[in-house]
């Protein structure tokens, strides 16, 4: 998950935790932030609307300090690139119960996404609701923590390896039941003196900022599922010079996000055309037909990740001047493998984390 040519620091694992990535991404953008005047970062800013005027052609954007929001700023921009991820707003699913639970016990009910401290849970009993990497990753963080078993409810059965008496997988949950702090499983058990619950069931695609984009029969956001009318995942089909970046997920961001940058800035320096408006809405219509409307347009789990990276390689490489500007990095066989690994050797990481709790 290196940028190019910035590698990890030396003797970090296979799989760091997320304050050694936060420390990588603040180390790399001082490589281009310090010194560097033609790069201006606002930082405590916050984005109010961004929004185009189709008198002059180009975008206005509004903001304000965070600790200040009753004074604004006002810019106007040629090009709009949306970086802002789409991990910003929890999904939670509404099962039977769960309202009357949050409104009696609020602060015993969470998402992955304010997770930072396993410690808060300390002698809890917690049930982790979610599959996915995030419910998987924060299970094996609580233990020597939390009270044993961790319940962790999923929809399907998850890889033999991570099966444990310190962790128990059960079903889904059916029906929350606040009064004697206890969940419902589909298939008729019940999860007893639940202390908290920690949702790791995802996030909706949300950009409060593009409220003009939100409506009409070519909004950017209707359910939250994903982001719609794209071509290649990232130029706004209607309006070419809204764009954006890392909508996918089930990848590996850096390399993603540098190739997909490649490509944008041959295309906004005009080395590089986009097709007509109707052959690049065409594609986008073949994507669903392949992929599905909804979350799944934007899964790209390997190798799809790495199918999609070698197009927008093939499709720089076809710029006018072509040589000129960064070109992002192609995986070779070697990072392949490993990419196509990836899922057997997070498990087998699981596997040793949990077996050395198992000794204790």
């Amino acid at each position: 998950m290196e940028y190019k040519e910035f590698p990890f620091p030396n003797q970090t694992p296979m799989f760091p935790t997320w304050y050694r990535v936060l420390e990588y991404v603040q180390s790399y953008s001082r490589t281009f932030l310090e010194g560097n005047d033609t790069v201006h970062v606002s930082l405590e800013t916050l984005v109010k609307d961004v929004r185009k005027d189709p008198s002059s052609g180009q975008w206005t954007m509004i903001t304000s300090n965070v600790k200040n929001t009753s004074i604004e700023d006002e810019y106007i921009f040629d090009a709009v690139v949306v970086c802002s991820g789409h991990y910003a707003v929890a999904q939670v699913p509404s099962v039977e119960g769960l309202d009357v639970w949050a409104k009696n016990d609020p602060d015993s009910i969470s998402h992955a996404k304010y997770f930072d401290d396993p410690q808060a849970f300390r002698g809890k009993n917690v049930l982790v609701v979610g599959n996915a990497a995030s419910g998987i990753d924060i299970s094996v963080q609580l233990l020597g923590y939390a009270n044993q078993p961790i319940y962790r409810s999923v929809r399907s059965p998850t890889s033999s390896q991570l099966q444990t008496k310190k962790i128990k997988e059960v079903a889904q949950v059916a029906k929350y039941d606040f009064l004697t702090r206890s969940a419902v499983l589909e298939d008729g058990s019940i999860v007893k003196d639940i202390d908290h619950i920690l949702f790791c069931t995802g996030y909706l695609y949300s950009f409060p900022y593009l409220k003009s984009y939100s409506y009409g029969e070519n909004a950017i956001i209707t359910d939250g599922s994903r982001v719609h009318h794209l071509f290649k995942q990232m130029f706004y089909i209607h309006d070419p010079s809204l764009i954006f970046v890392g909508m996918q997920w089930k990848i590996i961001p850096m390399p993603m996000a540098e190739s997909q940058g490649m490509v944008i800035a041959r295309v906004l320096s005009g080395r590089l055309d986009l097709p007509s408006k109707s052959e690049m809405a065409k594609h986008e219509a073949n994507e669903i037909k392949l992929k599905g409307d909804d979350r799944r347009f934007h899964c790209f789990q390997y190798p799809q990740d790495y199918e999609y990276t070698k197009q927008l390689h093939d499709w720089a490489q076809a710029a006018r001047n072509s040589k000129h500007g960064f070109m992002a990095e192609l995986w070779n066989k070697e990072k392949q493998e490993l990419r196509s690994r990836s899922s057997e050797l997070k498990n087998e990481y699981f596997k040793k984390t949990i077996e050395q709790h198992e000794k204790v």
